[in-house]
């Protein structure tokens, strides 16, 4: 793990291209909640920017904590579908301010942990809150996920939660997926759907 460590930070120093970055009004808000120590984002999108999971939509209940739970819920169901174990190398793309990988530092043992985001105020929240675990190796960046700045082959699992409907291309990101990533995993992404009518 530690040449694929040293490879990924070298190449993640390089500048690379960035588009502009648009700013989306709905992470204003989030971002100047949490500036502001409010309770209930704090409480509600304090470790996630994405929405949640319910087994059935129907129990949602509206509040902060159910909301909160469903986020958790969410990262949980799309970590054990990717299978990530001790020792991997794991890319979260559109990483947000680092719940879905601070999930991961705090379970698992001799990970190298690293998250990209466009917004840099994003990725610079997730450096400051999410802090490796002994043995563990966590690492946030600013940089454009259709261009990731990574060695070739240098994760066993790359992710994206909710938010490849944000890049300016899908087919240049997964194509940016198959050469940092490890030939034999696959690109684990969970996107928003619209619900499906009830027959």
């Amino acid at each position: 793990m530690a040449s694929r460590e040293m490879a990924s930070q070298e190449m993640a120093s390089q500048e690379t291209a960035i588009e502009p970055v648009r700013r989306l009004p709905y992470c204003d808000v989030i971002l100047e909640g949490l500036q502001n120590n409010d309770r209930d984002f704090l409480h509600a999108f304090g470790r996630h920017l994405h929405w949640g999971f319910w087994e059935d939509p129907e129990t949602a209940d509206g509040t902060v904590e159910d909301f909160a739970c469903a986020a958790d819920r969410l990262c949980n169901r799309l970590l054990a579908a990717a299978s990530i174990t001790a020792g991997h190398a794991v890319l979260d793309a559109g990483c947000g301010i680092g719940g879905t990988l601070a999930n991961l530092n705090e379970t698992l043992a001799a990970v190298s942990l690293h998250g990209i985001n466009i917004d840099e105020r994003q990725a610079a929240r997730a450096a400051a809150v999410v802090l490796p675990r002994p043995g563990n190796a966590v690492h946030f960046v600013h940089g454009d996920a259709c261009r990731l700045p990574f060695a070739s082959a240098a994760f066993d699992r790359v992710l994206a939660v909710e938010c490849i409907f944000h890049f300016p291309s899908r087919r240049q990101f997964f194509g940016e997926t198959v050469s940092c990533g490890a030939a034999a995993s696959s690109p684990c992404r969970i996107s928003s759907l619209p619900p499906m009518p009830r027959r």
